[in-house]
């Protein structure tokens, strides 16, 4: 979700990793996160940069086997 609303890995994700860090990136919910949820449009053009690794390929990958 983080990824989808603009944040970026090193705001949310141990130094130097791909590891979700949830002691860091929970500082970033309040007002703007709610405000960012809000505004979210699924559909349409998105506008502006995606990173390699905030696309559903690659989130894919790293939850692979985790499930049930």
């Amino acid at each position: 979700m983080f990824y989808i609303l603009g944040y970026s890995r090193e705001q949310v994700c141990q130094e130097g990793t791909n590891k979700f860090f949830w002691k860091v990136a929970k500082k970033f919910i309040g007002e703007e996160f709610i405000e960012r949820l809000v505004n979210y449009t699924p559909f349409g053009l998105k506008i502006g940069e995606v990173r390699a690794y905030a696309t559903i390929n690659f989130l894919e990958k790293n939850i692979e086997g985790l499930g049930a």
